[in-house]
C-alpha cells in the first residue's frame, strides 16, 4: 500500500495531555500539517477498530507520538497505537514518524514507556525531539517545522516533476480537496475577521517564512496556491512570496461567483490592457506615508476617507478603473497581471517624485490572488502597513491588520 503523502497526521497522546496536544495541533496547522486528534475525528467512545482503520488507512500520510509518562498506563497507546504506527513506518511506503518526548522523559526512556510491541531499534530509527518540561508553544513550533521538512520530503519524492506543489491558506473557510500538499489552515489564529492579539507577529509572519523557506529547498518546483482568506493575509503571503525570492508562485482565483472555472493568476501570466488607470494626489509636505488605494470590487476612496484621517500622508497613489461604472469589472488574469504591475509602479514613481521613504498603507478591494500579485512586488518597501474591510464599521471600515517588512 502507497502512502498518499498529502493525507492527514495522525497525532498519538495520552488524554491528559491534550493541552500539550492543542499547541501541537495549532502549529502543525500554522504550518500546512492537516491533523487528525481523536477528541476532533472521532466520537465519543473511541474503539479500536477505528483507531486501526485510521492508521491503516492511505491517507494517513505521518504520525506524530507524544510520549510523555503517562504512556506507559495506556493500553491504547502501547498495544494499538504505537505497534501501528510503526508497522507503517517500517514498510517504508513513504509515512514517517516524529517522536516528541517531554516531561521529563529522555530519549533513552522512550523504547519502554511505548511497549515492546515497538521495540528499541524502531524507535532509534526515527527523528526525535526533546523538551524538558512540558510542551510549550515555541518547542511546538519546533516540531511542526520537523513535520513540514519531512512532509515536503515525501510529498515531493511521490510528484512528478512538472506538477505543482498545491498549498491552500485559509483564515475564513477550509475547502477540503484531494490534492492538497499544505493546508495552511489559520482560522484559530482569527476572531471572525480579524487576527487574534499578537497572531500575525508570534505565529502567522514565522510559519509562512518558514514555509518558503522549506520550498526554496525545491526552487524550480512551481507553487500553486488557493484558499478563501483575508486580504491581508494573502498580502503577506505575496511579501513572503516576493518575486525574487527565486519560486514561481500563482494563485488558482476562484471564478464561483462566475459560474466559470478556476483560472490561474500570477506575475508570470503576460499582462494585458485592464482599463484601469493611476492617479497620485499629493497631500502634506510635511508627511512621510503613502497610501495605495486599488478599487476593483469596488470603491475605496468613500471607505478610505473615513478611515484614514489620523494618518499623515505624502500622497495618495489610486488605482481604479478608467470609466467610474467600471468598478467591479470581471478580470481575466492577464487584467490582473497589469492592475498589480501598474499599482506598484505607480506607488515607486511617487516615492521617487516626492522622496520620502515612510509607511505604505494598502487598502485594496480587490480578489485575493491580486492582493497576493500585490504583496510579491513591494521587496524596495521597508514597512507596509495593510488593512483589513468590516462593512458593519461605518465610521472606520478599514482597520489596521497585519504590519509588513519586506525589504526587511
Amino acid at each position: 500500500m502507497e502512502t498518499d503523502t498529502t493525507g492527514t497526521c495522525f497525532l498519538s497522546y495520552k488524554r491528559e495531555c491534550h493541552e500539550q496536544a492543542a499547541k501541537l495541533v495549532e502549529a502543525l496547522r500554522d504550518h500546512g500539517i492537516p491533523v487528525w486528534q481523536d477528541i476532533n475525528d472521532l466520537a465519543a467512545g473511541v474503539t479500536e477498530t477505528e483507531i486501526r482503520q485510521v492508521l491503516e488507512a492511505p491517507n494517513t500520510a505521518s504520525a506524530i507520538m507524544l510520549v510523555s509518562p503517562e504512556v506507559k498506563n495506556s493500553d491504547m497507546i502501547r498495544e494499538v497505537e504505537a505497534p501501528g504506527i510503526f508497522k507503517r513506518f517500517n514498510d517504508k511506503n513513504g509515512f514517517f514518524v516524529v517522536l516528541v518526548a517531554a516531561e521529563g522523559v529522555d530519549y533513552s526512556d522512550m523504547a519502554d514507556i511505548l511497549g515492546p510491541r515497538t521495540g528499541i531499534t524502531a524507535v532509534s530509527g526515527v527523528n526525535s525531539l526533546k523538551t524538558v518540561g512540558a510542551v510549550e508553544q515555541s518547542f511546538a513550533t519546533e516540531v511542526a517545522q520537523t513535520v513540514l521538512k519531512n512532509r515536503l520530503r515525501e510529498i515531493l519524492k511521490a510528484l512528478p516533476s512538472s506538477v505543482p506543489i498545491k498549498i491552500q491558506v485559509c483564515t475564513r473557510a477550509l475547502v477540503n480537496e484531494p490534492g492538497i500538499a499544505l493546508c495552511v489552515d489559520l482560522r484559530h489564529r482569527f476572531d471572525n475577521r480579524l487576527a487574534k492579539e499578537n497572531a500575525w507577529e508570534d505565529f502567522i509572519k514565522p510559519a509562512i517564512a518558514n514555509l518558503v523557506e522549506q520550498l526554496q529547498q525545491s526552487p524550480r518546483r512551481p507553487v500553486e496556491l488557493s484558499g478563501k482568506l483575508s486580504i491581508p493575509a494573502a498580502t503577506a503571503l505575496g511579501v513572503a512570496f516576493l518575486s525574487i525570492a527565486g519560486l514561481k508562485a500563482g494563485w488558482l482565483n476562484d471564478n464561483a461567483s462566475t459560474g466559470k472555472a478556476p483560472e490561474h493568476w500570477g506575475l508570470y501570466i503576460p499582462k494585458t490592457a485592464s482599463g484601469f488607470i493611476t492617479d497620485i494626489e499629493p497631500q502634506s509636505t510635511s508627511a512621510d506615508d503613502y497610501a495605495l488605494l486599488i478599487s476593483v470590487n469596488g470603491d475605496v476612496m468613500d471607505d478610505f476617507r473615513h478611515s484614514s484621517k489620523s494618518l499623515s500622508l505624502r500622497a495618495i497613489v489610486h488605482v481604479k478603473p478608467e470609466y467610474r461604472d467600471d468598478t467591479g469589472v470581471e478580470l481575466t488574469a492577464g487584467a490582473a497581471t497589469d492592475i498589480a504591475l501598474m499599482a506598484v509602479d505607480a506607488l515607486r514613481r511617487a516615492k521617487q517624485q516626492y522622496g520620502k521613504r515612510g509607511t505604505v498603507h494598502l487598502f485594496m478591494a480587490v480578489p485575493v490572488a491580486l492582493a497576493f500579485m500585490v504583496g510579491q512586488q513591494l521587496n524596495t518597501f521597508g514597512e507596509v502597513q495593510t488593512y483589513e474591510y468590516l462593512a458593519e464599521a461605518k465610521e472606520h471600515p478599514y482597520v489596521p491588520a497585519a504590519k509588513l517588512q519586506p525589504s526587511g
